[in-house]
Protein backbone atom coordinates (compact mmCIF):
# COMPACT_ATOMS: atom_id res chain seq x y z
CA UNK A 1 0.00 0.00 0.00
CA UNK A 2 2.75 2.51 1.33
CA UNK A 3 5.54 3.05 -1.05
CA UNK A 4 8.97 5.25 0.36
CA UNK A 5 11.18 6.37 -2.50
CA UNK A 6 14.62 8.30 -1.36
CA UNK A 7 16.03 10.93 -3.46
CA UNK A 8 19.98 12.16 -3.36
CA UNK A 9 19.17 15.57 -4.46
CA UNK A 10 16.41 17.92 -5.40
CA UNK A 11 16.89 17.36 -8.82
CA UNK A 12 17.46 13.15 -8.69
CA UNK A 13 14.68 11.63 -11.00
CA UNK A 14 15.69 8.43 -10.19
CA UNK A 15 15.79 7.37 -6.87
CA UNK A 16 15.32 4.17 -4.94
CA UNK A 17 12.85 2.14 -3.23
CA UNK A 18 14.12 2.49 0.47
CA UNK A 19 10.67 0.48 1.98
CA UNK A 20 7.74 -1.23 0.57
CA UNK A 21 4.57 -2.55 2.84
CA UNK A 22 4.85 -5.90 0.92
CA UNK A 23 8.41 -6.79 0.92
CA UNK A 24 10.43 -4.50 2.60
CA UNK A 25 11.13 -4.72 6.89
CA UNK A 26 13.93 -2.31 6.86
CA UNK A 27 12.24 0.38 8.67
CA UNK A 28 11.62 0.68 12.03
CA UNK A 29 8.90 3.27 12.61
CA UNK A 30 7.34 5.61 10.04
CA UNK A 31 4.66 8.31 10.79
CA UNK A 32 3.17 10.98 8.19
CA UNK A 33 1.47 13.99 9.77
CA UNK A 34 -1.07 15.71 7.19
CA UNK A 35 -2.21 18.72 8.18
CA UNK A 36 -4.92 21.27 6.81
CA UNK A 37 -3.12 24.63 7.87
CA UNK A 38 0.21 23.75 8.29
CA UNK A 39 3.06 22.39 6.70
CA UNK A 40 3.26 18.25 6.58
CA UNK A 41 5.83 16.19 8.24
CA UNK A 42 7.02 13.00 7.71
CA UNK A 43 8.99 11.24 11.01
CA UNK A 44 11.17 8.03 9.86
CA UNK A 45 13.35 5.64 11.34
CA UNK A 46 15.40 3.09 9.91
CA UNK A 47 17.88 0.35 10.62
CA UNK A 48 21.94 -0.71 9.52
CA UNK A 49 20.58 -2.28 6.46
CA UNK A 50 18.19 0.40 4.67
CA UNK A 51 19.86 2.43 2.06
CA UNK A 52 19.05 5.26 3.82
CA UNK A 53 21.49 4.58 6.83
CA UNK A 54 23.72 7.05 6.92
CA UNK A 55 23.34 8.30 3.83
CA UNK A 56 20.97 11.54 4.78
CA UNK A 57 21.70 15.28 3.61
CA UNK A 58 19.74 17.57 5.53
CA UNK A 59 18.01 19.77 3.17
CA UNK A 60 19.69 17.94 0.31
CA UNK A 61 18.23 14.02 0.83
CA UNK A 62 14.14 14.13 -0.64
CA UNK A 63 11.85 11.30 0.20
CA UNK A 64 7.91 10.81 -1.74
CA UNK A 65 5.76 8.73 -0.36
CA UNK A 66 3.07 7.09 -1.93
CA UNK A 67 -0.36 5.09 -1.10
CA UNK A 68 -0.78 3.01 -4.66
CA UNK A 69 0.10 5.53 -7.10
CA UNK A 70 -0.98 8.62 -5.11
CA UNK A 71 1.74 10.70 -3.44
CA UNK A 72 0.90 11.29 -0.21
CA UNK A 73 4.00 13.82 0.59
CA UNK A 74 7.42 14.40 -1.05
CA UNK A 75 9.83 16.90 1.30
CA UNK A 76 13.22 17.30 2.37
CA UNK A 77 15.49 16.09 5.07
CA UNK A 78 15.86 18.54 8.31
CA UNK A 79 17.35 16.47 11.42
CA UNK A 80 18.99 13.09 11.61
CA UNK A 81 19.44 11.49 14.80
CA UNK A 82 21.45 8.40 15.78
CA UNK A 83 20.82 5.99 18.59
CA UNK A 84 21.50 2.44 19.60
CA UNK A 85 18.18 0.60 20.79
CA UNK A 86 17.47 -1.21 24.35
CA UNK A 87 18.31 -4.38 22.26
CA UNK A 88 21.02 -3.47 20.69
CA UNK A 89 19.95 -2.45 17.49
CA UNK A 90 21.80 0.61 15.80
CA UNK A 91 18.69 3.22 14.35
CA UNK A 92 19.07 6.54 12.81
CA UNK A 93 15.70 8.73 12.67
CA UNK A 94 15.10 11.53 10.79
CA UNK A 95 12.49 14.73 10.20
CA UNK A 96 11.43 15.38 6.59
CA UNK A 97 8.75 18.62 6.12
CA UNK A 98 7.15 19.27 3.01
CA UNK A 99 8.09 21.22 0.05
CA UNK A 100 5.62 23.66 0.75
CA UNK A 101 8.43 24.59 3.13
CA UNK A 102 10.10 25.88 0.35
CA UNK A 103 8.14 29.02 0.62
CA UNK A 104 10.57 29.47 3.61
CA UNK A 105 13.47 30.27 1.66
CA UNK A 106 12.87 33.44 0.31
CA UNK A 107 12.08 36.97 1.59
CA UNK A 108 9.62 39.48 0.51
CA UNK A 109 10.90 43.11 0.58
CA UNK A 110 8.82 46.26 1.84
CA UNK A 111 6.16 47.23 -0.54
CA UNK A 112 2.94 49.21 -0.43
CA UNK A 113 0.12 47.02 -2.74
CA UNK A 114 -3.69 48.17 -3.31
CA UNK A 115 -6.27 48.10 -5.87
CA UNK A 116 -5.08 44.43 -6.09
CA UNK A 117 -7.76 41.23 -5.82
CA UNK A 118 -6.72 38.78 -3.22
CA UNK A 119 -5.91 36.35 -6.38
CA UNK A 120 -3.48 38.74 -7.71
CA UNK A 121 -1.75 39.59 -4.59
CA UNK A 122 -1.06 35.63 -3.61
CA UNK A 123 0.07 35.74 -7.48
CA UNK A 124 2.65 38.52 -6.42
CA UNK A 125 3.82 37.17 -3.50
CA UNK A 126 4.76 33.92 -5.01
CA UNK A 127 5.92 35.95 -8.00
CA UNK A 128 8.54 37.43 -5.88
CA UNK A 129 9.52 33.84 -4.09
CA UNK A 130 10.28 32.15 -7.58
CA UNK A 131 12.40 34.80 -8.39
CA UNK A 132 14.80 34.24 -5.13
CA UNK A 133 15.10 30.36 -5.61
CA UNK A 134 16.26 27.78 -8.07
CA UNK A 135 13.64 26.37 -10.24
CA UNK A 136 12.86 22.73 -8.18
CA UNK A 137 11.95 25.46 -5.55
CA UNK A 138 9.59 27.42 -7.61
CA UNK A 139 6.09 26.78 -7.83
CA UNK A 140 3.15 27.36 -10.25
CA UNK A 141 0.09 29.32 -9.13
CA UNK A 142 -2.84 26.61 -9.31
CA UNK A 143 -6.31 27.29 -8.33
CA UNK A 144 -7.14 30.53 -6.40
CA UNK A 145 -10.90 31.18 -5.25
CA UNK A 146 -10.51 33.07 -1.65
CA UNK A 147 -11.61 37.05 -2.12
CA UNK A 148 -13.71 39.26 0.21
CA UNK A 149 -16.40 41.43 -0.33
CA UNK A 150 -14.69 44.23 -2.69
CA UNK A 151 -11.82 41.40 -4.31
CA UNK A 152 -9.57 44.07 -3.28
CA UNK A 153 -6.68 44.25 -1.09
CA UNK A 154 -4.40 47.07 0.64
CA UNK A 155 -1.73 45.52 2.38
CA UNK A 156 1.84 46.93 3.30
CA UNK A 157 4.77 43.80 2.95
CA UNK A 158 7.52 43.64 5.13
CA UNK A 159 10.80 41.95 5.25
CA UNK A 160 9.17 38.16 6.41
CA UNK A 161 9.57 34.92 4.55
CA UNK A 162 7.11 33.92 1.93
CA UNK A 163 5.14 31.49 4.02
CA UNK A 164 4.51 33.45 6.99
CA UNK A 165 3.60 36.67 4.71
CA UNK A 166 0.95 34.55 2.86
CA UNK A 167 -0.36 33.63 6.28
CA UNK A 168 -0.40 36.64 7.72
CA UNK A 169 -1.65 39.14 4.75
CA UNK A 170 -4.43 36.47 3.52
CA UNK A 171 -5.05 33.41 5.55
CA UNK A 172 -5.43 35.27 9.01
CA UNK A 173 -7.40 37.85 7.51
CA UNK A 174 -9.57 36.00 4.24
CA UNK A 175 -9.28 32.29 5.60
CA UNK A 176 -8.51 29.96 3.06
CA UNK A 177 -5.77 26.91 2.69
CA UNK A 178 -2.69 26.35 0.94
CA UNK A 179 -2.39 22.85 -0.63
CA UNK A 180 0.65 22.09 -2.67
CA UNK A 181 0.43 19.46 -6.37
CA UNK A 182 2.96 17.45 -7.45
CA UNK A 183 2.43 17.42 -11.29
CA UNK A 184 4.30 15.88 -14.33
CA UNK A 185 5.04 19.68 -15.35
CA UNK A 186 6.37 21.00 -12.13
CA UNK A 187 5.04 21.95 -8.86
CA UNK A 188 1.80 23.81 -8.31
CA UNK A 189 0.22 25.87 -5.22
CA UNK A 190 -3.42 26.19 -5.09
CA UNK A 191 -5.06 28.71 -2.25
CA UNK A 192 -8.32 27.40 -2.00
CA UNK A 193 -11.37 28.90 0.19
CA UNK A 194 -12.44 25.11 1.20
CA UNK A 195 -10.57 22.03 -0.69
CA UNK A 196 -12.75 19.86 1.48
CA UNK A 197 -15.73 18.08 0.36
CA UNK A 198 -18.95 16.50 2.49
CA UNK A 199 -19.57 12.88 2.95
CA UNK A 200 -22.90 13.27 4.08
CA UNK A 201 -23.81 9.36 2.95
CA UNK A 202 -20.68 7.42 1.82
CA UNK A 203 -18.26 6.28 4.12
CA UNK A 204 -19.06 7.27 7.59
CA UNK A 205 -16.64 7.18 10.68
CA UNK A 206 -18.46 4.22 12.32
CA UNK A 207 -18.81 2.25 15.66
CA UNK A 208 -18.89 -1.57 15.22
CA UNK A 209 -17.56 -0.69 11.14
CA UNK A 210 -14.28 1.41 11.27
CA UNK A 211 -14.27 3.38 14.65
CA UNK A 212 -11.64 2.13 16.82
CA UNK A 213 -11.71 4.95 19.43
CA UNK A 214 -13.48 8.79 19.65
CA UNK A 215 -13.24 11.14 22.47
CA UNK A 216 -15.07 14.69 22.48
CA UNK A 217 -14.24 17.41 25.24
CA UNK A 218 -16.47 19.98 25.55
CA UNK A 219 -15.16 22.77 27.43
CA UNK A 220 -17.29 25.72 28.13
CA UNK A 221 -14.27 27.56 29.95
CA UNK A 222 -13.49 30.36 27.14
CA UNK A 223 -17.51 31.47 27.16
CA UNK A 224 -17.82 34.74 28.24
CA UNK A 225 -21.32 35.92 29.61
CA UNK A 226 -20.26 39.94 30.24
CA UNK A 227 -18.64 41.50 27.52
CA UNK A 228 -16.40 44.31 27.42
CA UNK A 229 -15.86 45.81 23.76
CA UNK A 230 -12.41 47.66 23.34
CA UNK A 231 -11.50 49.74 20.79
CA UNK A 232 -8.06 51.71 19.29
CA UNK A 233 -5.36 52.89 22.48
CA UNK A 234 -6.54 56.41 23.45
CA UNK A 235 -2.81 58.51 23.30
CA UNK A 236 -1.54 60.37 25.52
CA UNK A 237 1.18 62.71 26.54
CA UNK A 238 3.63 61.47 28.68
CA UNK A 239 5.42 64.00 30.30
CA UNK A 240 8.30 61.33 31.24
CA UNK A 241 8.39 59.71 28.28
CA UNK A 242 7.67 56.73 29.24
CA UNK A 243 6.76 53.99 26.40
CA UNK A 244 6.11 50.52 28.40
CA UNK A 245 2.62 52.54 30.38
CA UNK A 246 -0.69 51.42 29.80
CA UNK A 247 -2.81 53.75 27.86
CA UNK A 248 -6.67 53.35 28.05
CA UNK A 249 -9.27 52.50 24.92
CA UNK A 250 -11.96 53.72 23.35
CA UNK A 251 -15.16 52.22 25.28
CA UNK A 252 -18.64 51.98 24.45
CA UNK A 253 -19.34 53.78 28.06
CA UNK A 254 -20.78 56.91 26.52
CA UNK A 255 -23.11 55.28 23.61
CA UNK A 256 -24.66 52.54 26.09
CA UNK A 257 -25.44 54.47 29.30
CA UNK A 258 -22.50 54.34 30.78
CA UNK A 259 -21.92 50.77 30.98
CA UNK A 260 -18.62 49.80 28.99
CA UNK A 261 -20.04 46.14 28.80
CA UNK A 262 -22.89 43.66 27.46
CA UNK A 263 -24.67 41.71 29.26
CA UNK A 264 -25.87 38.11 27.96
CA UNK A 265 -28.44 37.00 29.99
CA UNK A 266 -28.95 33.63 28.47
CA UNK A 267 -25.90 32.81 29.19
CA UNK A 268 -25.31 34.27 32.65
CA UNK A 269 -28.56 32.01 33.77
CA UNK A 270 -26.41 29.23 33.09
CA UNK A 271 -22.68 30.20 33.68
CA UNK A 272 -23.23 33.18 36.08
CA UNK A 273 -21.01 36.06 35.25
CA UNK A 274 -17.63 35.81 33.29
CA UNK A 275 -16.38 38.72 32.18
CA UNK A 276 -13.77 39.28 29.09
CA UNK A 277 -12.77 41.56 26.78
CA UNK A 278 -11.95 41.51 22.92
CA UNK A 279 -10.06 44.27 21.08
CA UNK A 280 -10.44 46.29 17.39
CA UNK A 281 -7.55 48.13 17.08
CA UNK A 282 -8.78 49.30 13.84
CA UNK A 283 -11.83 51.04 15.98
CA UNK A 284 -11.14 54.83 16.63
CA UNK A 285 -15.06 55.87 18.06
CA UNK A 286 -17.39 54.37 20.29
CA UNK A 287 -19.95 54.98 17.76
CA UNK A 288 -18.39 52.47 15.65
CA UNK A 289 -17.71 50.09 18.16
CA UNK A 290 -20.97 49.06 19.58
CA UNK A 291 -22.37 47.54 16.54
CA UNK A 292 -19.12 45.75 16.02
CA UNK A 293 -19.84 44.53 20.06
CA UNK A 294 -23.20 43.85 19.41
CA UNK A 295 -22.92 41.55 16.52
CA UNK A 296 -20.05 39.96 18.61
CA UNK A 297 -22.29 38.78 21.47
CA UNK A 298 -24.73 37.78 18.51
CA UNK A 299 -21.91 35.44 17.39
CA UNK A 300 -20.94 34.24 21.14
CA UNK A 301 -21.29 30.51 21.20
CA UNK A 302 -21.49 28.61 24.79
CA UNK A 303 -18.69 25.85 24.59
CA UNK A 304 -16.30 24.77 21.77
CA UNK A 305 -15.97 20.64 21.45
CA UNK A 306 -12.36 18.92 20.81
CA UNK A 307 -12.59 15.66 19.00
CA UNK A 308 -9.55 13.08 18.71
CA UNK A 309 -10.50 10.25 16.57
CA UNK A 310 -8.82 6.79 15.91
CA UNK A 311 -10.27 4.90 12.97
CA UNK A 312 -9.62 1.91 10.44
CA UNK A 313 -9.79 2.54 7.21
CA UNK A 314 -11.29 -0.48 5.86
CA UNK A 315 -15.30 -0.51 5.31
CA UNK A 316 -15.35 2.46 3.02
CA UNK A 317 -15.66 2.06 -0.58
CA UNK A 318 -13.20 0.93 -2.63
CA UNK A 319 -9.59 2.66 -3.55
CA UNK A 320 -11.17 5.53 -0.79
CA UNK A 321 -9.46 7.04 2.68
CA UNK A 322 -9.91 9.67 4.65
CA UNK A 323 -9.21 13.14 3.55
CA UNK A 324 -7.65 15.57 5.33
CA UNK A 325 -10.60 19.18 5.09
CA UNK A 326 -13.23 16.42 4.22
CA UNK A 327 -16.50 15.86 6.19
CA UNK A 328 -17.87 12.65 7.43
CA UNK A 329 -20.75 11.34 9.08
CA UNK A 330 -19.54 10.30 12.19
CA UNK A 331 -22.13 7.32 13.99
CA UNK A 332 -21.70 6.30 17.28
CA UNK A 333 -24.64 7.64 19.58
CA UNK A 334 -22.84 6.67 22.82
CA UNK A 335 -20.02 9.33 22.35
CA UNK A 336 -22.25 12.08 20.39
CA UNK A 337 -25.18 12.57 18.16
CA UNK A 338 -25.03 12.04 14.51
CA UNK A 339 -23.13 14.92 12.78
CA UNK A 340 -20.50 15.44 9.88
CA UNK A 341 -17.05 15.95 11.51
CA UNK A 342 -14.20 17.63 9.57
CA UNK A 343 -11.01 16.22 9.64
CA UNK A 344 -8.17 18.84 10.17
CA UNK A 345 -5.42 16.42 11.19
CA UNK A 346 -4.61 12.58 9.75
CA UNK A 347 -1.65 10.30 11.31
CA UNK A 348 -0.24 7.55 9.45
CA UNK A 349 1.59 4.69 10.73
CA UNK A 350 2.82 3.20 7.35
CA UNK A 351 3.90 0.21 9.16
CA UNK A 352 0.21 -0.05 10.09
CA UNK A 353 -1.39 0.78 6.71
CA UNK A 354 -4.87 1.10 7.86
CA UNK A 355 -5.14 2.29 11.19
CA UNK A 356 -5.19 6.18 10.95
CA UNK A 357 -6.01 8.94 14.00
CA UNK A 358 -7.64 11.47 12.73
CA UNK A 359 -7.69 15.27 14.39
CA UNK A 360 -11.37 17.01 14.41
CA UNK A 361 -11.45 20.70 14.27
CA UNK A 362 -12.98 22.34 16.98
CA UNK A 363 -16.96 22.77 16.87
CA UNK A 364 -18.44 25.78 18.37
CA UNK A 365 -21.83 25.30 20.22
CA UNK A 366 -24.52 27.58 20.85
CA UNK A 367 -26.17 27.67 24.27
CA UNK A 368 -29.44 25.81 23.11
CA UNK A 369 -27.01 23.50 21.31
CA UNK A 370 -25.28 22.87 24.38
CA UNK A 371 -28.13 22.53 26.70
CA UNK A 372 -29.91 20.12 24.22
CA UNK A 373 -26.97 18.10 24.23
CA UNK A 374 -26.39 17.58 27.64
CA UNK A 375 -30.10 16.50 27.54
CA UNK A 376 -29.60 13.92 25.04
CA UNK A 377 -26.86 12.89 26.61
CA UNK A 378 -28.70 11.98 29.88
CA UNK A 379 -31.66 10.03 27.99
CA UNK A 380 -28.43 8.54 26.16
CA UNK A 381 -27.23 7.12 29.44
CA UNK A 382 -30.73 5.72 30.54
CA UNK A 383 -30.97 4.04 26.99
CA UNK A 384 -27.91 2.17 27.34
CA UNK A 385 -28.72 1.24 31.23
CA UNK A 386 -32.01 -0.63 29.31
CA UNK A 387 -29.93 -2.23 26.62
CA UNK A 388 -27.66 -3.59 29.01
CA UNK A 389 -30.35 -5.53 30.97
CA UNK A 390 -32.31 -6.66 28.44
CA UNK A 391 -29.19 -8.22 27.09
CA UNK A 392 -27.99 -9.55 30.42
CA UNK A 393 -31.35 -10.74 30.72
CA UNK A 394 -31.11 -12.86 27.36
CA UNK A 395 -27.37 -14.03 28.01
CA UNK A 396 -28.98 -15.52 31.13
CA UNK A 397 -31.55 -17.49 29.29
CA UNK A 398 -28.84 -18.37 26.58
CA UNK A 399 -26.88 -19.57 29.22
CA UNK A 400 -29.66 -22.31 31.12
CA UNK A 401 -30.99 -23.40 27.68
CA UNK A 402 -27.19 -24.30 26.28
CA UNK A 403 -26.63 -25.83 29.89
CA UNK A 404 -30.03 -28.37 28.87
CA UNK A 405 -28.27 -28.92 25.57
CA UNK A 406 -24.95 -29.77 26.96
CA UNK A 407 -26.21 -32.06 29.43
CA UNK A 408 -27.80 -33.94 26.93
CA UNK A 409 -24.85 -33.95 24.53
CA UNK A 410 -22.61 -35.76 27.07
CA UNK A 411 -25.77 -38.19 28.06
CA UNK A 412 -25.56 -38.47 24.18
CA UNK A 413 -21.87 -39.49 23.65
CA UNK A 414 -21.53 -41.67 27.14
CA UNK A 415 -24.27 -43.84 24.95
CA UNK A 416 -22.40 -43.69 21.84
CA UNK A 417 -19.06 -44.68 23.73
CA UNK A 418 -21.07 -47.81 25.48
CA UNK A 419 -22.47 -48.50 21.91
CA UNK A 420 -18.65 -48.72 20.36
CA UNK A 421 -17.71 -50.83 23.72
CA UNK A 422 -20.36 -52.92 22.61
CA UNK A 423 -19.60 -53.33 18.68
CA UNK A 424 -16.07 -53.75 19.81
CA UNK A 425 -16.47 -56.78 21.99
CA UNK A 426 -18.82 -58.11 19.32
CA UNK A 427 -16.52 -57.91 16.42
CA UNK A 428 -13.41 -59.01 19.07
CA UNK A 429 -15.57 -62.46 19.70
CA UNK A 430 -16.92 -63.03 16.24
CA UNK A 431 -15.40 -66.00 16.05
CA UNK A 432 -17.07 -67.43 19.06
CA UNK A 433 -20.46 -66.68 18.24
CA UNK A 434 -22.54 -67.94 15.86
CA UNK A 435 -24.36 -65.73 12.67
CA UNK A 436 -27.95 -65.93 14.06
CA UNK A 437 -26.63 -64.03 17.48
CA UNK A 438 -24.73 -61.41 15.75
CA UNK A 439 -26.71 -60.32 13.57
CA UNK A 440 -29.60 -59.96 16.54
CA UNK A 441 -27.07 -58.02 18.13
CA UNK A 442 -26.32 -55.87 15.37
CA UNK A 443 -30.23 -55.00 15.42
CA UNK A 444 -30.16 -54.25 18.74
CA UNK A 445 -27.17 -51.79 18.44
CA UNK A 446 -28.67 -50.44 15.22
CA UNK A 447 -32.13 -49.44 17.13
CA UNK A 448 -30.11 -47.57 20.05
CA UNK A 449 -28.44 -45.98 17.39
CA UNK A 450 -31.40 -44.73 15.94
CA UNK A 451 -33.19 -43.77 19.69
CA UNK A 452 -29.86 -41.59 20.24
CA UNK A 453 -30.30 -39.67 16.70
CA UNK A 454 -33.69 -39.24 16.99
CA UNK A 455 -33.15 -38.13 21.03
CA UNK A 456 -30.47 -35.30 19.72
CA UNK A 457 -32.54 -33.99 16.62
CA UNK A 458 -35.81 -33.55 19.39
CA UNK A 459 -33.22 -31.57 21.73
CA UNK A 460 -31.95 -28.86 18.61
CA UNK A 461 -36.24 -29.20 17.92
CA UNK A 462 -36.49 -28.05 21.91
CA UNK A 463 -34.19 -24.99 21.58
CA UNK A 464 -36.08 -23.97 18.38
CA UNK A 465 -39.18 -24.21 19.84
CA UNK A 466 -38.06 -22.23 22.92
CA UNK A 467 -37.00 -19.10 20.19
CA UNK A 468 -40.42 -19.82 18.67
CA UNK A 469 -42.24 -19.83 21.64
CA UNK A 470 -40.29 -16.78 23.51
CA UNK A 471 -41.03 -15.23 20.14
CA UNK A 472 -44.83 -15.88 20.08
CA UNK A 473 -44.98 -14.79 23.68
CA UNK A 474 -43.73 -11.47 23.04
CA UNK A 475 -46.20 -10.93 20.20
CA UNK A 476 -48.69 -12.08 22.55
CA UNK A 477 -47.81 -9.90 25.46
CA UNK A 478 -47.90 -7.25 22.86
CA UNK A 479 -51.89 -7.84 21.26
CA UNK A 480 -52.99 -8.16 25.32
CA UNK A 481 -51.27 -5.05 25.84
CA UNK A 482 -53.23 -3.42 22.95
CA UNK A 483 -56.69 -5.34 23.90
CA UNK A 484 -56.07 -4.53 27.44
CA UNK A 485 -56.07 -1.02 26.01
CA UNK A 486 -59.36 -0.92 23.84
CA UNK A 487 -61.14 -2.68 26.91
CA UNK A 488 -60.42 0.30 28.84
CA UNK A 489 -61.91 2.64 26.27
CA UNK A 490 -64.81 0.10 25.79
CA UNK A 491 -65.00 0.54 30.11
CA UNK A 492 -65.34 3.89 30.19
CA UNK A 493 -67.67 4.55 27.22
CA UNK A 494 -69.39 2.13 28.74
CA UNK A 495 -69.61 4.07 32.15
CA UNK A 496 -70.40 7.82 30.40
CA UNK A 497 -73.27 5.60 29.11
CA UNK A 498 -74.80 4.03 32.35
CA UNK A 499 -73.86 7.73 34.14
CA UNK A 500 -75.80 9.45 31.61
CA UNK A 501 -79.11 7.26 31.86
CA UNK A 502 -78.58 7.25 35.22
CA UNK A 503 -78.19 11.23 35.17
CA UNK A 504 -81.37 11.39 32.89
CA UNK A 505 -83.63 8.92 35.09
CA UNK A 506 -83.15 11.31 38.29
CA UNK A 507 -84.42 14.59 36.05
Amino acid sequence: MYTITEYDSPTDSIGKVIFNVATNKLVSAGKLTLKESDIDDFELSVNQNNPLFGRVKPLQTHIVLKQDNTILFKGRALKPKHEMTSSGQFVQSFSFESILAYLLDSTQRFREVHNTSPADFFRLLITAHNSQVPAYKQFKVGNVDVTNSTDNVYRFIDYANTYNTIKDKLISRLGGFLRVRIESDGNYIDYLKDPGKEHSTDNPIKVGRNLKSASVEIDPTNVITRFIPLGATIESNNPNGETNVANPRITIASVNGGRDYIDIPELQAVFGIINGTNVWDDVHTPETLKPKAEQWVRDQTAAEEHWTISAVEIGLDRFKTFNVSDSYQFINPAVAEPQLLRITQKVIDVLSPHSSSLTIGDKKKTLTQYQSDALNAAKQVDVLKSRVAAQTAKIVTISNEMKTTNEALTTAQKELTLLKTEYDKLIENIGDANFKAIMAKLTELENQTTTIINNLGEIGQNVLDLEEFKTNQEATNANQLMTNEQQKTKNKDFEKRILALENGGNK
